[in-house]
């Protein structure tokens, strides 16, 4: 019989990380339809949902897409991060809006890719910032002229910005040819101007009627005539909510205000209308600081219906796709559905009732959003394949997403995207919570062999070292002590940070800037200082270039004598030596591999022909990536990256060359490491919660991990959490059981001898076999005295116990052995300290309300 192993398991909850709250939420807007029925792209239903912008409170905007391939699959992990935006300190996001470069493309794809879409954001100052979404830095930053910023919206068309501003007026700028400039300020007023919609556009025909014939020189002109006219979208009035208890109509021919709406008020206080919103058919909706909803009339401005819909401010609202339902929500948590019924025609205009309210929040929520995106526009109500999707978030972090049907399809069968039943009606639909993580870069990181751990937050870095002290009962018990902080003064919020094993370097970043610190211990007292020679090394390396001092992703090499910097703008890796003894650094080598060339084809397509072939423009352009995830072998020989194009390249460290590139796979990389005692096989984690594994010496997928790659167990790709990392025992095989403090559970008698991780995401913890053998019968998943032994497992504690052993059932399949472990949430971090030692940090949602003011409550009678 085997002697018994165990993991030993420190559950940290001492790390002060606060997850920041979200304040806004955007999608791209759907492409324009021509009257003319040229645009195809605007009627084509897309392959896969768009992407999604969240605004942080610390001003970061995180990026996030689709985890499925089409709309045809269901997307267990709905949107997953993709990349982070870092907002200068100090900074908040309020409002977010997504513009296109061209609203009128050939393919809907094409509508939604990051190279034709802008990304502008305001929050709390006099700046409007543009992103460039290629590189996360701020393109451009123009003031409003009006002081503070309080709202902004883009026009149906996307050639014009609306900003409304602290001085009372509105600001119109101009987004054609790519640029951002003032054109006209609106009359001022006394009020600020909390909210603002754009009314729908009207479509002009400014072409003159010609019966006679076309001639041949008519046709040479017809693409450009065209062209023009599918421009000649014009606006008409916008509305905006004020904080003096008034929505106001401007036209935007003249810049003036040409009607009023009021809002209730209290006597001798102010109503603030924090959110307005405007249908196809001119109807306004607001809502107010007085938890009222209100639908008005946009010709005769007159109030059509009124609900007091919630019992605080009303901070949000956003239409329905569809444009029958309007969601609201703030202060009082609620999310409250108000549809269009009784609407017999087109020309019936119905009435508005508030159907259901539901909470999902524990405290105020501050975005809402829709998918598919709703279309001022469009005219007739538009059909959809498959049900929308309704976002929120708020103060407590964390995104929700709930199926939004309206009620008129309760008697319909309208495929779920999300996982979380069958039923798509708002009412009766089951929502799927986003647990908050700390980023595409772990906020934490681990020395092992040096047992000192470090967290980062916006502007500071803390330092805790794990100690023994012998408690009451004369036994050793760890404990970890904050033995430094640092408060940086970063340009940007800090992206990304590493420890060395040996816990002598520390290296941190943020967008502009690469920090290298190294830790000195004198008479047990730690202090941090700076080898600020890695800027003027990476600089003459350059050779008087203008390098991207800023990173994307940081690792060091298990010896602790190499740093590895992926930089944010050039997309370059720089592997650097660090010299311990001389306090000094020197640059080896800077790969470009990530940086790639692309051909960009501009056509001009004459659509009333059924040829598709035009003139065509082609240009050459340099994109950059971001290379968010680096992983070095246990030998250091080898070096893993992967960028936001799925792309994963290979690079020999002892040689200092590259070696090669994987194939591009079907869903982002969200974790990678190599094998400790295989260091040429590398284990990749996808974000539908796949596993490939990859030989970088042979080039090839291994023929003992293609059972895991092409078959992985239901169980772990129908996880709501995307995973987050893979964990590799540094000592020997993960064969053994993991205990939590002194309760230790024995192996079984026969422990599996093949090759194991450890996999993870933000409530879930699993062992998986990754050379497991072939299933005998039956699919994945389908064995109910399975699941029955995986969920006893998972009640206890941590334990990595071999399940196959006496559970075996015809369709079990062959990684039946793995049980998921939901003991430890949510998790921002999870690594072996050393052999048979695992830490695993925590922050209970409960201890982060606690930072937060007290959320709204109001006490009911007989409660």
């Amino acid at each position: 019989m085997e002697s018994t192993a165990t993991f030993k398991v420190h559950r940290c909850r001492f790390v002060d990380y606060v997850p920041s709250a979200i304040t806004a939420l955007a999608f791209p807007p759907n492409p324009l339809p021509s009257l003319k029925g040229k645009n195809r792209a605007a009627s084509l239903l897309p392959s896969k949902p768009a992407t999604l912008a969240i605004g942080r409170a610390n001003g970061n905007i995180e990026l996030c897409e689709w985890s499925a391939q089409n709309v045809q699959t269901q997307a267990h992990q709905a949107w997953v991060l993709n990349k982070i935006l870092a907002g200068p300190i100090d900074s908040k996001v309020d409002s977010l809006v997504f513009t296109l470069r061209d609203p009128y493309p050939l393919h809907i794809e094409r509508a939604w890719d990051l190279s034709n879409l802008r990304l502008f954001s305001a929050g709390g100052g006099s700046e409007l910032l543009e992103w460039d979404l290629e590189t996360g830095a701020v393109l451009r930053s123009v003031s409003s002229q009006g002081g503070t910023i309080w709202c902004l919206a883009a026009n149906p068309v996307g050639n014009l910005l609306a900003i409304g501003c602290e001085d009372g007026s509105v600001r119109i700028l101009s987004l054609e040819n790519d640029n951002l400039l003032h054109t006209r300020r609106f009359d001022k007023t006394k009020a600020r101007l909390l909210s603002v919609a754009w009314g729908p556009p009207v479509y002009r025909n400014n072409t003159k009627s010609n019966t006679k014939p076309k001639s041949a020189a008519d046709d040479d002109s017809s693409s450009d005539s065209d062209d023009e006219d599918e421009t000649d979208w014009s606006d008409s009035w916008l509305v905006t909510g004020c904080s003096d208890s008034s929505i106001r109509k401007w036209d935007f021919a003249t810049g003036r205000v040409v009607e009023r709406m009021w809002s209730d008020k209290v006597r001798g206080q102010r109503t603030l209308v924090w959110a307005v919103a405007v249908l196809s058919d001119g109807t306004v909706v607001s809502g107010d600081s007085m938890g009222a909803v209100k639908f008005w009339d946009s010709r005769t401005c007159i109030q059509l219906f009124s609900f007091q819909g919630h019992s605080a401010d009303v901070l949000c609202l956003t239409v329905g796709p569809e444009g029958r339902s309007v969601f609201s929500s703030g202060v009082d948590q609620k999310i409250t559905q108000f549809a269009l019924v009784n609407q017999t025609s087109p020309n019936d205009p119905g009435r508005w009732v508030q159907t259901v309210s539901r909470r999902f929040h524990s405290h105020d929520v501050r975005a809402l959003a829709t998918w598919p995106s709703y279309s001022i526009v469009h005219q007739s109500p538009p059909t959809f394949a498959f049900a929308p999707i309704l976002i929120s978030g708020g103060l407590d972090m964390s995104l929700n997403l709930c199926p939004c049907a309206p009620p008129s399809v309760a008697t319909k069968k309208l495929p779920n995207l999300l996982s979380t039943g069958p039923v798509t009606t708002f009412e009766d639909s089951y929502n799927q919570r986003t647990p908050y993580t700390t980023g595409t870069s772990p906020a934490i990181s681990v020395a092992g062999s040096a047992k000192i751990l470090i967290c980062r937050q916006e502007r500071t870095l803390s330092v805790w070292k794990l100690d023994l002290i012998v408690n009451n009962v004369g036994n050793e018990e760890p404990i970890w002590f904050k033995v430094a902080e640092a408060e940086l003064n970063p340009q940007t919020n800090l992206t990304t940070s590493a420890i060395s094993a040996n816990g002598r370097w520390i290296a941190i970043s943020d967008f502009t800037e690469t920090r290298l610190f190294k830790l000195e211990v004198h008479d047990d007292q730690y202090k941090l200082k700076r080898v600020k020679v890695l800027t003027s090394k990476l600089r003459t390396y350059m050779e008087g270039q203008d390098p991207s001092l800023g990173a994307a992703g940081l690792v060091f090499s298990p010896d602790s004598t190499r740093l590895i910097i992926s930089s944010w703008k050039d997309s370059l890796i720089y592997v650097v030596e660090l010299l311990d003894h001389e306090n000094d650094v020197r640059v080896l080598r800077a790969f470009d591999h990530h940086v790639r060339e692309e051909a960009v084809i501009r056509s001009t397509v004459d659509d009333e022909s059924d040829d598709d072939m035009g003139v065509q423009q082609i240009s050459r352009k340099r994109q950059h990536l971001a290379i968010l995830r680096l992983a070095i072998s246990q030998d250091g020989q080898w070096l893993a990256s992967t960028d936001t194009l799925r792309r994963t390249h290979i690079f020999n460290l002892d040689a200092v060359k590259h070696h090669c590139s994987l194939p591009s796979f079907p869903h982002p990389v969200t974790a990678l490491a190599f094998e400790p005692t295989s260091s040429t096989t590398l284990v990749l984690g996808l974000s539908n919660n796949t596993l490939q594994v990859f030989d970088v010496e042979s080039r090839l997928f291994p023929e003992w991990s293609r059972v895991l790659s092409r078959s992985n167990p239901k169980r772990f790709t129908q996880l709501h959490d995307p995973l987050l990392g893979i964990a590799f025992d540094p000592g020997h095989d993960l064969s053994a059981n993991v205990s939590s403090g002194t309760d230790q559970v024995p192996n079984p008698d026969k422990a599996p001898t093949g090759r194991h991780a450890i996999i993870w995401g933000s409530s879930w913890i699993s062992r998986v076999r990754l050379d497991a053998p072939k299933a005998q019968d039956g699919a994945f998943g389908s064995s109910k005295k399975r699941r029955r032994s995986v969920n006893s497992a998972a009640s206890k504690s941590l334990s990595m116990i071999d399940a196959s052993e006496g559970a075996e059932t015809q369709g079990q399949d062959a990684h039946a052995e793995e049980s998921i472990l939901t003991k430890y949430r949510p998790l921002l971090f999870l690594d072996f300290v050393t052999a048979q030692e695992l830490i695993v940090v925590e922050r209970p949602l409960v201890d982060v309300l606690r930072t937060l003011p007290p959320a709204y409550f109001r006490a009911r009678y007989g409660k």
